[in-house]
């Protein structure tokens, strides 16, 4: 099952709740989110996809926050494109806890024991990537992309005896 949501709108004040209203089943297994205008996922997400494998987040200009990725237990793959409020690191888990920067909560990422692909590009509060993310076990493939502000790599990295794939592409720091 796959949804995909694409919003052509400009109205702030609707988004949150536009997106709030809509309920997918929880059989949903990708789910792609474009040009939404809202701030946090709504709870629904949180709780009601137990089978989510891929999940694609674009042009979400003010999204501050995304779904806990320990609601994510199956997520093979994660995008995450042009979302410019976005602190990727600051992702709360399911009892609201979150990490800051390097000091990210590591039990919140290592919640992503499937994840064979990430890619993230233009998120320009990106500014290094923790080490935690050298836990993900089963990551296949990192790129990178346009992420202005990128400064370093962990060397946790090669950790990632999984890898095959590590794209990086105009980051310029």
């Amino acid at each position: 099952t796959a949804l995909r949501l694409k919003f052509k709108y400009d109205s702030v004040t609707e988004a949150d709740e536009l997106l709030e209203h809509l309920q997918p089943p929880s059989t949903l297994r990708f789910l792609r989110v474009d040009g939404w205008n809202g701030e946090r996922f709504p709870q629904w997400g949180i709780r009601q996809l137990p089978n989510l494998v891929s999940l694609y987040i674009r042009n979400c200009e003010r999204c501050r926050s995304i779904l806990p990725f320990s609601r994510l237990p199956h997520i093979k793959s994660l995008y995450v494109g042009e979302c410019e409020e976005l602190d990727l690191w600051d992702v709360k888990d399911e009892d609201g806890d979150a990490g800051k920067g390097n000091s990210v909560n590591s039990s919140t990422w290592q919640c992503l024991k499937s994840l064979e692909l990430l890619q993230l590009s233009g998120v320009s509060k990106l500014r290094s990537l923790p080490s935690v993310i050298g836990g993900l076990s089963a990551l296949q493939e990192l790129s990178i992309l346009d992420c202005d502000n990128l400064k370093t790599l962990p060397e946790s990295i090669g950790s990632l005896s999984q890898l095959r794939h590590l794209y990086l592409n105009g980051c310029s720091k």
